[in-house]
């Protein structure tokens, strides 16, 4: 029954970066991204290169076991955070792409605590935001699908020990981001709201953050 989260999960945010391909795919047919003599024009909100950092409050739990063959799946191994808060971070640079299309590589990492234990996990993630209904205008010049997926590690901590490694552990994160402040031509920030995955054959976290991203975007001028 363990094994089965994982793969469950994989499932879940591959049907994630599905879901952001499509959005980028509509954004482009709506804008008519197409064709051989294709003109963008001017952009309009972003453009060049771009960085951005978010922080945040991260809530949720982790469970798993230690990183040794010889205990994995045995119940007096299992170490669990139960509910439990904190905080997260990600940083990326990139480019965007077009106005509606922002990719970039980056780090995240959070830690949370509950139960007389502590979890600190990361990963090296690749970022993507698309606003797929960037044409429609107004609110939707800044409301944006979020995604951030990578390859990282988790670990939880009781006192001083190590109770619990999730090894390499993959990394999924979805949620929106809405640009909704800007501070002259370059400056953008919002809030953002993602729910994070990390998962392994020995460990599992699921975090909801909900924190503030600030971007730099070089264009447009």
């Amino acid at each position: 029954m363990r094994s089965s989260l994982p793969v469950c999960t994989a499932a879940a945010a591959a049907a994630a970066a599905a879901a952001l391909l499509l959005a980028a795919t509509t954004a482009s047919a709506e804008g008519g991204d197409s064709g051989p003599d294709y003109d963008p024009g001017k952009a309009l909100r972003r453009s060049d290169f771009a960085a951005g950092i978010s922080t945040g409050g991260a809530f949720g739990t982790a469970g798993g076991y230690p990183n040794d063959a010889n205990k994995i799946g045995i119940g007096r191994y299992h170490a669990d955070t139960g509910a439990a808060g904190g905080i997260s971070n990600t940083f990326w640079v990139g480019a965007a792409m077009r106005d509606w299309l922002v990719l970039g590589v980056g780090l995240s990492g959070s830690t949370v605590a509950g139960s007389g234990t502590i979890s600190t996990g990361g990963a090296f993630v690749f970022h993507v935001e698309t606003f797929p209904l960037f044409y429609q205008g107004g609110v939707f010049h800044d409301l944006a699908l979020v995604g951030d997926f990578g390859l990282g590690g988790r670990t939880i901590n009781r006192a001083s020990s190590e109770v619990a490694s999730g090894g390499a552990m993959s990394f999924a994160s979805l949620g929106f981001l809405w640009e909704t402040f800007r501070a002259g031509k370059h400056f953008s920030s919002g809030p953002i709201l993602q729910v994070t995955e990390q998962f392994s054959d020995t460990m599992n976290s699921t975090l909801v953050v909900a924190g503030f991203q600030l971007a730099y975007y070089g264009g447009p001028t």
